[in-house]
């Protein structure tokens, strides 16, 4: 049988929404950017895997010629979902798989879309914007400047995307179109039930953004500042309203299951256990012993 060999990644994602449809010059220049930066690292071939907004989809290698395909197809706003990543033959029984992938890309443009009006109706659809490397590419520990260009792409995204939410992390998750944060799929959130994001956040990381609402909900700033249990605090201006980057520490490789638990606490009213339907949530997942997701539950 196949053996799954969990490593980590640092990842990012950026909830909105916005349908991105409307945002192909952003979305092509964080791409743009995040290529220039870290396609070096990878010496594997790498798939896209493309579901359009008429319901067709594609795959194709990743080269230069097709990267300009799906430049233009960002431009065009043809693309529903997309998906970058390393095929594993999963029939292999010889190989081990290795998870997540080295270089994933997940984007979702227009979530709404893939359901009934009738569903869209009682629904809030997030659309996203996730990118994740593996550990592996940097012998097993993140290189400071590659944590800083990570998280200044980061910061771009929440303000090109307009992002209600966002978070960088460092665990066993990688980027994808559609996905629940560990913490979601442990307590089982329904992530499109209202009131979404702009309410709630998605679980409790390293890097965190919150918006005017999260602010509001923890007390305003003053009281943020004084009572956040992080160690870094930064302001981030989007279309003049001003956000917060709450981080725990300096260097992703250096952060504690304690210093999260304290994170946990400090955001459980933004964690929307029991926020959607006044239902007290139970724990219905449980991970793979060698899954190293930072969920301290």
């Amino acid at each position: 049988m196949e053996n799954l060999v969990f490593s980590k990644a640092m990842s990012m994602h950026v909830t909105t929404y916005k349908i991105l449809n409307d945002k192909g010059e952003q979305l092509v220049s964080l791409l743009q950017q995040f290529f220039d930066l870290f396609l070096g690292y990878i010496e594997e071939d790498l798939d896209i895997m493309i579901e359009f907004m008429n319901g067709k989809e594609k795959t194709m290698q990743m080269n230069n010629k097709n990267i300009s395909k799906v430049y233009d197809y960002f431009l065009q706003g043809k693309i529903e979902c997309l998906d970058i990543f390393h095929y594993y033959d999963l029939h292999d029984e010889a190989m081990d798989r290795h998870y997540p992938g080295l270089y994933t890309v997940g984007i979702s443009c227009n979530q709404a879309s893939t359901y009934s009006p009738e569903l869209a109706k009682s629904r809030i659809f997030p659309n996203s914007f996730s990118l994740s490397l593996n550990e592996r590419l940097f012998n097993n520990y993140i290189p400071s400047h590659v944590q800083n260009d990570f998280v200044d792409l980061f910061k771009q995204a929440i303000i090109l995307l307009e992002g209600v939410t966002g978070f960088i992390t460092y665990e066993s998750t990688a980027a994808s179109s559609y996905t629940r944060t560990p913490f979601e799929t442990h307590w089982s959130i329904d992530t499109s039930s209202p009131p979404g994001y702009t309410q709630r956040l998605r679980g409790y990381f390293w890097l965190n953004y919150l918006s005017t609402h999260h602010i509001n909900q923890l007390g305003g700033l003053d009281c943020i500042r004084k009572n956040a249990p992080c160690g870094v605090i930064e302001s981030l201006d989007q279309q003049d309203k001003l956000g917060l980057l709450l981080g725990l520490t300096d260097n992703i490789n250096d952060y504690s299951d304690d210093q999260l638990r304290k994170l946990r606490e400090y955001f459980w009213p933004l964690l929307g256990i029991g926020i959607e339907d006044n239902n007290e949530h139970v724990p219905s997942f449980e991970y793979p012993p060698r899954y190293i997701a930072r969920l301290v539950e």
